[in-house]
Order: structure tokens, then C-alpha cells, then sequence
């Protein structure tokens, strides 16, 4: 199910006693109050670790208004954004749809109530002569319970939102609104969100009384109570780190940590779907460096993952990139690890980027079919386009939803629990313990430099490539079957010799990914720096790394027109036009496989410096 989610564009602000608004001053807007109040009631969610707020997501039920249900807010590049699912008749239980979402971002935690926001919202309603409804004025009146801390707060505030899609400019409706909310005395709000003031993260704000659950005031004045707060986390520093000291180690992970590192919950700050950061304090050894390094690549596969789970366009590129960074960090460290686990589980992220592969591969072809088809220009009649344009489609929208489904599959989910819990416990070899930072880096960095020297001898023999593509062939996207009365079918020479020379540039591309998401990962972090000799390795390569791109994406281009022949064949289509394209497609195919050792030749010097 496709699932519903909203932009939110909107401001709060705070309300001194004694204020009061005039919406008559208002040169274009009017404001309209609606007749009955809307009693709200909703209850937020996370892990006792925090999983939730440490990617900046808020989950919560909320009974009352419109919009009763189950939401997830997130933030992106585009702004917040809410999902919505409907709540089952036993409304406290969580839809399975909303389980699958935050699946990944759980890692096998269960979730447990944060707090209780009780909301007495009256709501005027914007219009404009021109956009009609083009915002939302919600006037609350807020009581939340701190289900952790036994705390109640409470404060007024007001919201100003925009109405999606209206097509007004939502900047000259937020200038025109404050015009009479500041001449009213408001002023705007530093509260992220109601459920980190439920939290108390705005308890030195004046507008937040603050009581226990009897409603006895609680710390005194504001500077007494901020004082208190104070202490209490001072006490609690000094415990964590005596707990450290009895323990042996004091490492990283009580520095900054993506699945529990005490933030305050829902500060909804934007996550970059590629590497999720934990908070550091520059942490100082090795140790604490590479528990950093492998957390944050941890954090960085959970949220690609959700991505892909809610739908996000970019959702499968984003899972490929974070599991290749981390598979990245296992090969670039992992002889320097403790314990025995991490090769398994680099082995299993291998095979669960493989499997996206199909996913991958067709949204390529869906972005590059239209500029193939331009190249050629008049020749391709516009229903053979439209006829290809559907088949792509279809094809990414079938592989995507396999992808989805495996990721709500036990295996997966399994994985992303090794993963969480290993990353928990990392530790170095009592002999890497001993090396410093900058030869810890540079032994990766040179890991990552090898193994692009010797992608070539990962590949099998000359007989197995040209077995293998006997098989390719037979098979479309997806592994469908051509029906092929002689599957023993015999290859020309050039084509088994294209097919090694995309097998070459596969694995030295797949060599050079890993380089350069190995050296983003040991970016991340503040002291895993290496030798200078190897920090530059990628300067020159950009524009072969973009030649080996295009060349691979160029074999998934000739791999798709094969198999849409195929299919057209089955479903009387029209086979000139992919016919046209297939072959421009292998023309352009042949030429790369011409510059293929040029290429690799280049690479190897760019990517192999004498050090």
C-alpha cells in the first residue's frame, strides 16, 4: 500500500499573558474560527534507547480532529513530513503498515510510550480571495505527561500552517499572519516540537510550567529547577564514567551513539539518507574511532532502509551506497576487530546488495530509455517509446516491490539486528589497540587500494564467464525466461569477449566504490586520518569512475532491450524501435569493451600510488 505522506511547511510561536490579535489589520487574508474545539489525544512511541529521535523521527497515535491515526513525522531535503496510517478498531495496537515502516529503524527493539499529549486546539482557518484555503491557525492549549520522568507540562502556543497545494506563496501568507500575531504580543517559538517540550527540553522557557503528576510545581523557580537538572546530569556523567573505569574501557559509544545516545527525542533535525552521524565529543583512541566509524555506517544502513520501506524515490540507491559503505568499513578495518562475526556479516550484506541489483538496474533503464531514444530521434515513433516507456515502468515497479518485500523478511531483519548489536560491542585486537589512528587508517586505506589492484582475479576462468552468459542471455531482468527451445545455446566469440570485458570493469568499478566509500566513511570521523601519501587517491579518478559507469550502465541498457525484444515477440509489440535501440545499444557497448584496458590501466595508476 502506498502510503500517505504530507509536506509540512509551519511556524509555532509563543503566547505572553495577556495577548491579543486583531485579524482585522490583515490587508489580504481573512482569518475564520471554526465553531467546536478539537480535543486532541495522542501518545508518542520510541525505544528505552531512543532509535526513534536519534534519526530525528517521531512516532504517535493520535485519537481526536481530522487527522486521527497513527503518524510518523521525518525530515528530508524537501522540509517535514508526515505519514499517516489509519488506526485498526483496536486502536491501541500498531498497524502492521506502520510496523513495516519503522521495522528497520528498530533493529529488533521494541517500542514503549515516551509521553501523553493532551491538546485543546481551536482552529481559524486562513483564506485567501484568490488561493481560497491557504492556512491553519491552531491555537493549543497543551497538558503533556513525561511517561519516563512522571513530569507533567504545560503551555499555549500557536501554529500557523500551510495548506498543501493551494498555490499561494506560503512566504507573503507567514509575513502577512505575523504581522498581526507580533502586533498581538506572540513571539516565534525555539520549541523543535511538542513532544521534545513534552521531554522537557524547553523547561527554562517561561511559557512551560512544570509540575509532578499531582500538580505540585517541581525545582522551584526556573533557575532553581535548571540548576537541578544540572546536578542531576553531573551525577549521572560521574556514574557513567565510574561504571567505564570498573569496566575496563571508556570508549566511544559513551561519547556519541546513533541508537541511544540520550538526545532529546524528536528535534526533527534533517538526516542525510547516505550517512547518519552520531553525536561526537571527539573521541580520542583508536577504539573510539573505529566504534564511531562502524555506528555511524550502521545508522546510515537503518535509515536508507526506512527510506526504501516509505516509498522514497531514492530509496533503493540509498540502501546499495550505505550496505556498500559498510561492507567498506568490515574490509577496511575488520583484520583489526575483535571477534569473529564481521566477515559473516559482510557476506550477508554482499548478498543482500546483490539481491537489490534487479531494483537498481531497472530504474537505470527508466532514466536513461527517454535519452537513448533521443539519440536515435525521428526514427523512434512515439507508440514503440510508449510501448518500452510502459514495459520499463512496469519492470521497476515489480522489482522495487521485491526489494520491499525481502526487506520485511525474517532474514533481513535478522541482519539488522546482528548489525545493531555488533556494532554496540565493537572492540579492537589487543595488537590493533597498540597502533595509532593515522597507520589504523592508512592499513585501510591500502585494503581498499589492493583489492582494486586485484579485482581481476576475483573473476572466474574464460570457460565459467562464457558458461555464465549463456545463461544471462536466456534470461531477461528478473530472471525471466525466454522459453529458449536449446538452453545449451553457443555464444559468438565477441560476444562471450564483451561479456568478459564487462566482467573486468564490474570488478575493478566495484573495487573503486569501495575505495570511495571507505574514505567518505574514515571522513566521518575526527582522527582516522591516513598518511598523506594515501589520502588523494580519488583526486584523478572522478572522470575514469564516470567512464566505468557509463559503460556499465551501458551493458544494462543492451541486457533490457534483449529482453524487451522478448517480450514483444510474446505480446505482438512493436520490436523495430527496440530492435533500433539494441542495436545503437551494442555498438556503444562494443566501443567500451575496445576501451576497457585503457581504462583499467588508468585506474590501476590513479588508484595505486608508491608509497
Amino acid at each position: 500500500m502506498t502510503p500517505n505522506v504530507q509536506l509540512e511547511v509551519e511556524r509555532k510561536y509563543e503566547v505572553p499573558a495577556g495577548a491579543e490579535l486583531d485579524w482585522s489589520t490583515l490587508p489580504v487574508l481573512t482569518v475564520e474560527p471554526e465553531q467546536v474545539p478539537r480535543d486532541l489525544h495522542a501518545v508518542y512511541f520510541d525505544t528505552p534507547g531512543n532509535r526513534l529521535a536519534a534519526f530525528g523521527i517521531v512516532l504517535r497515535r493520535r485519537k481526536g480532529g481530522p487527522d486521527a491515526g497513527w503518524h510518523l513525522k521525518y525530515r528530508d531535503q524537501m522540509g517535514k513530513h508526515e505519514l499517516h496510517v489509519p488506526m485498526l478498531k483496536t486502536s491501541d495496537r500498531l498497524p502492521a503498515q506502520m510496523k513495516q515502516y519503522v521495522a528497520g529503524l528498530l533493529a529488533g527493539q521494541e517500542l514503549e510510550p515516551l509521553a501523553t499529549v493532551v491538546n485543546n486546539r481551536q482552529v481559524l482557518n486562513v483564506q485567501h480571495p484568490d488561493f481560497g484555503h491557504v492556512a491553519e491557525i491552531c491555537i493549543d492549549d497543551v497538558v503533556a505527561t513525561d511517561e519516563r520522568a512522571g513530569l507533567k507540562r504545560s503551555w499555549s502556543e500557536y501554529e500557523v500552517e500551510l495548506v498543501n497545494g493551494s498555490g499561494a506563496d506560503g512566504t507573503a501568507v507567514f509575513e502577512e499572519l505575523e504581522t498581526a500575531l507580533f502586533a498581538g504580543g506572540l513571539k516565534p517559538s525555539a520549541s523543535a516540537a511538542k513532544i521534545a517540550r513534552a521531554m522537557g527540553a524547553d523547561d527554562d522557557a517561561a511559557a512551560v510550567t512544570v509540575t509532578d503528576l499531582n500538580g505540585d510545581p517541581v525545582g522551584g523557580s526556573k533557575d532553581e529547577s535548571k540548576a537541578d537538572k544540572k546536578k542531576s546530569k553531573q551525577k549521572a556523567d560521574a556514574k557513567k564514567k565510574d561504571e567505564s573505569k570498573k569496566k575496563g574501557k571508556s570508549k566511544g559509544k559513551d561519547k556519541g551513539k546513533f541508537n541511544d545516545k540520550g538526545a532529546t527525542p524528536a528535534q526533527e533535525t534533517p538526516v542525510d539518507p547516505a550517512a547518519v552521524e552520531p553525536e561526537q565529543v571527539a573521541p580520542e583512541s583508536a577504539e573510539d574511532q573505529v566504534w564511531v566509524l562502524v555506528n555511524t555506517s550502521v545508522a546510515g544502513l537503518l535509515y536508507a532502509d526506512f527510506l526504501l520501506r516509505i516509498g522514497d524515490p531514492e530509496g533503493v540507491h540509498a540502501v546499495r551506497v550505505a550496505t556498500r559503505r559498510l561492507i567498506a568499513v568490515i574490509e577496511g578495518v575488520g583484520q583489526e576487530l575483535a571477534g569473529e562475526s564481521h566477515p559473516e556479516l559482510s557476506e550477508q550484506l554482499a548478498a543482500f546488495s546483490d539481491q537489490l541489483s534487479a531494483a537498481r538496474d531497472a530504474e537505470v533503464v527508466v532514466e536513461l530509455l527517454p535519452q537513448r531514444a533521443a539519440l536515435v530521434g525521428e526514427q523512434v515513433s512515439s507508440a514503440g517509446l510508449g510501448q518500452l516507456n510502459a514495459l520499463a515502468q512496469s519492470n521497476r515497479e515489480s522489482t522495487r516491490a521485491a526489494a520491499v518485500r525481502h526487506l520485511n523478511s525474517k532474514a533481513h531483519m535478522q541482519l539488522l539486528a546482528d548489525l545493531a548489536t555488533w556494532a554496540e560491542g565493537i572492540e579492537l585486537n589487543p595488537k590493533a589497540r597498540e597502533i595509532s589512528t593515522k597507520k589504523l587508517a592508512t592499513r585501510a586505506v591500502k585494503r581498499w587500494s589492493r583489492a582494486v589492484a586485484e579485482a581481476d582475479q576475483t573473476l572466474p576462468s574464460s570457460q565459467d564467464a562464457a558458461q555464465e552468459t549463456a545463461a544471462v542471455t536466456q534470461e531477461g531482468p528478473a530472471g525471466e525466461d525466454n522459453q529458449a527451445e536449446h538452453p545449451e545455446i553457443e555464444l559468438p566469440d565477441a560476444q562471450i569477449k564483451i561479456s568478459q570485458a564487462v566482467d573486468l570493469v564490474h570488478a575493478h568499478r566495484k573495487a573503486l566504490r569501495n575505495l570511495r566509500y571507505g574514505l567518505d566513511g574514515l571522513a566521518v570521523t575526527t582522527g582516522l586520518v591516513p598518511k598523506k601519501s594515501w589520502r588523494g587517491l580519488l583526486d584523478n579518478a572522478g572522470q575514469i569512475q564516470a567512464e566505468l559507469s557509463q559503460m556499465m550502465d551501458s551493458a544494462v541498457m543492451d541486457d533490457w532491450f534483449a529482453f524487451a525484444a522478448r517480450s514483444l515477440i510474446r505480446t505482438g509489440g512493436d520490436r523495430y524501435v527496440v530492435g533500433l535501440l539494441h542495436g545503437h545499444e551494442r555498438a556503444r557497448v562494443q566501443d567500451y569493451e575496445r576501451r576497457a584496458p585503457e581504462l583499467i590501466d588508468r585506474l590501476l595508476s590513479e588508484t595505486s600510488p608508491d608509497a
